[in-house]
């Protein structure tokens, strides 16, 4: 893993070290969990258009195989028929007041991040989105275990995300599509935030706590059975809960011990926090900090 890059494929800024940063992942996914994503079958829905352009132009401009690209892009699905193999996984996305955050937990692959039309976000080539930002909305996003069913891969539907421009937009595009398998969704529009848990079955939406001036949410990587401030299932949710509670503001949470995980190595590769994601729609502001970095940067939209 090197520290994250900014990649602009509007104007080709950073594309060789994209590409590197691809063919890193591409190994280190095949070494980590035993296959090669490119050579996986699943009986996926098509994916729409622009997404598939996307992909095509990514292979293109990197010199990638199509085949290797499009793999990565069904990497959730690939590793959710065996949910054990991510059962270290732990994000925390917390949410106070429209300004939402995560703490990226994942094997030390390579992460950049994307200036593409008029979005901006993290990834880890060549998947096509993890989370990020256009000019009116922000999400931060958990893997929750669930099965694989027929239907549309996360990584498009995370692209698609920003190419919605409200809230309510994104909503009822949720409507819409049915996925393959589950993920949380925490959204702002700067003022307003809530969150979304989509399963192949429809999605379930739950609003933010309001607490005297306040709003604010927190999710990890289970489906909220309860309130969040008596779900008790996860430390880790329990643990951020308490400190919106008490008005810590997001960067002091995701750095706290119990919510940020120090990397532990195994070899080559190690697994913990490898990077901090802050979002403000309202300021139109990207602010991350990956486990190189001792101050955040920032990118604004």
């Amino acid at each position: 893993m090197e520290k994250t890059s900014y990649v602009n494929f509007n104007t080709g800024e950073g594309l060789d070290t994209y590409r590197e940063k691809a063919l890193r992942n591409l190994s280190a996914f095949t070494t980590i969990f035993g296959f090669n994503p490119a050579t996986a079958r699943l009986p996926f829905q098509n994916v729409d258009d622009k997404n598939q352009q996307l992909i095509s132009g990514i292979a293109t401009r990197t010199r990638l195989p199509i085949e290797d690209v499009q793999g990565m892009n069904y990497s959730d699905e690939l590793l959710s028929i065996d949910p054990k193999q991510l059962l270290p996984f732990g994000c925390t996305a917390v949410g106070k007041n429209g300004i939402i955050g995560q703490n990226l937990d994942l094997f030390t692959l390579d992460l950049a991040v994307v200036r593409e039309d008029d979005a901006l976000y993290l990834t880890m080539p060549p998947y096509l989105t993890l989370f990020g930002m256009n000019k009116e909305i922000a999400f931060c996003t958990n893997y929750l275990p669930y099965s694989v069913t027929l239907g549309i891969p996360l990584s498009p539907i995370r692209r698609n995300i920003l190419r919605q421009h409200s809230l309510p937009e994104v909503v009822e595009y949720f409507s819409r599509v049915r996925s393959a398998t589950a993920a949380n969704f925490l959204l702002s529009d700067g003022s307003q935030m809530i969150n979304v848990e989509v399963l192949p079955s429809g999605a379930r939406i739950q609003n933010p706590i309001t607490s005297g001036d306040s709003t604010y949410f927190a999710h990890t990587n289970h489906i909220l059975q309860r309130d969040i401030r008596e779900d008790q299932s996860c430390p880790r949710l329990s643990q951020a809960v308490n400190r919106l509670q008490h008005d810590k503001d997001l960067a002091s949470i995701l750095s706290e011990r119990g919510v940020y995980v120090p990397i532990e190595k195994d070899g080559s590769l190690g697994f913990g926090s490898i990077i901090t994601v802050i979002l403000d729609p309202r300021q139109s502001v990207f602010r991350y900090k990956d486990c190189f970095m001792g101050e955040f940067e920032q990118i604004f939209i």
